[in-house]
Formats: structure tokens, sequence, C-alpha cells
């Protein structure tokens, strides 16, 4: 075994993670995100000990080998293996690292932008080792301190700030955050500029609402939210939000100039049934406008050539995803619904290196390469 490997394990034997006990949430996804981030550290390493968020670090009682730790304030952190072995291995005395995020984060060292994006766990790792590449460190005053790591005996002196901060720029992380709150300008853009009553479908906090009552400043909103907690966040940008799911909500017919479905279809157990409502609750010439995830996505494909098909807290395979569209079942399923499809295009993300490859393959034997950079289906269409 080579020496570096040799260093590695016994580095990683001598630093223990801590990771903080807080209650699981209450909304569905965010829970799964935080089992989904602590299965990350557990597959890195076993040398994990829980504390109390309220406890003051320096009683909180380590493995007596224990040099280093890595601390996580955050349990909505999911590190990459390369960020784990760069701030593992990157400690110096009187020192905090601390990993770089593409967001969620407030502190603008902390900020990078990736040459790819990334849409899942393999593809993320496929960024992350890019990154690890160019590492170097440079000093911050204002940390994000969901995730650090320094040398134990400096750990008291994180809070008091009495400690240099030092970002590993290529140490990259992942942070669930603001998961349900996106203003969805793209369909925001969708909604007639005459649509005076619209119905948001799924409208988790009300970013979708609060962005349109922006742009439309006439518009009257209503609301749908299955989740209680996010329903009662959402209240304040709607005139009213029916809690519960769409498909037993009590909302009269025919009053709608649009409704709003942004990736909420897929969540559903019957989408067609859903549509068909939808449709009955539309004005004639009304609006249905909205996005599912591409089924036939090349990062959905390469998971099911290798036989897997893993879900993650948030993205195309969304642990609540129970139903798949591509363009065409979509197409087929508004109108089987009533609906005349006006838009039907696919948003692209443009693929990692590894990705590109497969793409080029699947070209060759006759897939369109359009169909699988595809990562979302944006749509509009109108009731007769």
């Amino acid at each position: 075994m080579k020496l570096s490997r040799l260093l590695q394990r016994f580095s990683t034997k001598r630093c223990t993670v801590l990771w903080p006990e807080f209650p699981p949430s209450s909304v569905y996804e965010e829970a799964y995100a935080q089992r989904f981030c602590f299965k990350r550290i557990k597959s890195l390493t076993n040398n994990i000990v829980f504390y109390n968020p309220e406890e003051k670090w320096e009683n909180i009682s380590l493995p007596e080998e224990t040099e280093t730790v890595i601390v996580f304030t955050d349990p909505y952190t999911y590190l990459s293996e390369s960020a784990f072995s760069l701030l593992t291995q990157s400690c110096r005395k009187n020192t905090a690292n601390l990993p770089v995020y593409t967001s969620g984060t407030k502190n603008p060292d902390q900020l990078v932008s990736l040459p790819f994006p990334y849409v899942d766990p393999i593809s993320f790792e496929e960024a992350a080792s890019h990154m690890a590449q160019s590492n170097k460190t440079t000093p911050t005053s204002i940390p994000d301190l969901a995730c650090f790591t320094c040398f134990r005996k400096d750990l008291p002196k994180v809070k008091s700030g009495n400690i240099e901060f030092v970002v590993n720029t290529g140490a990259l992380a992942h942070r669930f955050v603001e998961m349900f709150s996106s203003p969805r300008e793209d369909l925001v853009k969708l909604i007639p500029k005459n649509a005076c009553l619209v119905l948001d479908v799924g409208c988790a906090t009300g970013g979708f609402g609060k962005k349109l009552m922006e742009t439309k400043k006439d518009v009257v909103i209503d609301g749908v939210e299955m989740d209680p907690l996010l329903a009662q966040k959402a209240q304040e940008h709607y005139r009213k939000v029916f809690t519960g799911k769409f498909e037993d909500a009590d909302i009269p017919e025919g009053q709608y100039d649009a409704i709003c479905m942004g990736d909420v279809l897929e969540h559903m157990y019957d989408p067609w049934k859903a549509l068909h409502k939808a449709n009955r609750l539309l004005k004639s010439r009304g609006v249905l406008v909205g996005s599912v995830p591409n089924a036939a996505h090349w990062s959905i494909i390469r998971q099911l050539i290798a036989g897997r098909f893993d879900y993650i807290p948030l993205g195309l395979l969304c642990v609540s995803h129970i139903r798949f569209f591509t363009p065409r079942t979509l197409k087929e399923a508004l109108q089987d619904a009533g609906f005349k499809v006006e838009t039907l295009d696919l948003i692209p993300i443009p693929p990692t290196p590894e990705a590109e490859k497969l793409i080029n393959a699947l070209k060759r034997a006759g897939v369109d390469p359009k169909l699988l950079k595809g990562a979302e289906i944006l749509f509009s269409a109108r009731k007769p």
C-alpha cells in the first residue's frame, strides 16, 4: 500500500466527527436529508460522537486517541469524500479549516463556482474530485461553521473566535437549505399577463407566490399545500392556502385564470386525476403551467445501467417522487386531461465530463442527446 494511503488511514483514525443531535424535521424531505447526510459521514468513518448543540464543545467526551475533530453544526451538510480527506489532513495548530459550497452560505469566501454542475451523489463526487486537484487555503474573517475541522485542543477557541479560520477551496460540501422556497421565476414568466386569479398547487413556503406578486401587483393567489408547517409559512403570500392533498381539496370550479403545478405531479399517487381536476378549476381559456423532472435524464440512465436507483433529498430522484415522466408521456397526460399543449421545453443542465462520454455513446446508439441532457420539462397548456 502506498505511503500516502497509510498516512491518510492513520490521520482518519485519529479524527473524530462530532454530529449534532437535532430532532428530525416534521417535513418528510427534510427529515430524509438529515438521515442522508449522516449516512454519508457514517460511510466515511465510524469515529462519530453525538453531541447536544446546547452543550459546550470542551465538555464533550471524545475518544482518547482523538487528535483532530470534524464538527457539524448543521445536519443538512453533505461532505464529499475528497473534502473529508482534505479537511482531516490539512489541520494546523490554532486554525479551523472550512469547506466550500455552491450555495447555502452567507460567507462569500466559501462560495465557489464549478466547471460543471452536479445533480446526484455520483456527479457531486466527480465535481468534488475536480475541485480537490487545485486546493489551497485562504483566510476568512466571517466563517460559516456548518462544518469545520480543527485540532482537539483548539476546539474551545472556535466559538470565541480566538483562532484563525481558513477556507479549503478544494473541499466541496453541499447544503440542503431553503429546500422549499424557490421563487420559480421560470414559471412566473409563463403566467399570462391578464391572469387575475391564480392557484399555486404545492405552494410549499410561498416562494412562487411572493415572486409573482412582485411581478404582477394586481394578482390574487391561492395556494394548496399538503404539509401543514409549510402551508402555515405560505399564508403571508396568499389570499388563502388549502391545507391537504390537492385531489381532496374543496376548491370551487371554473374560477382560476391560471394554475401553477411546479414540480408537483411527480409527488402525486394519481397525477392524471389531478390534471383532470386542474382542468375543471380553470376558466375557459385558462392556462396550466408547471414542470416535472425528466425521467430520461442521463443521470438516471447512468444509475439504471449500473443497476442502481438511489433516491436523494431533493432533485431528479427526490425521495418523495412516486411518478415519473418523459416529454412524450407528459404531453399525453396533458392531452388526455383535455388540455391543448402550448409549450413543452426540456431545460438542459451541462453534463459532467464522464456524463458526456455516456451521452456520446448513447447518441451513437440512436438516442437524442437533447432528451438525455434535459433535466426538467417545463410546460404550459390551455383549457379550450
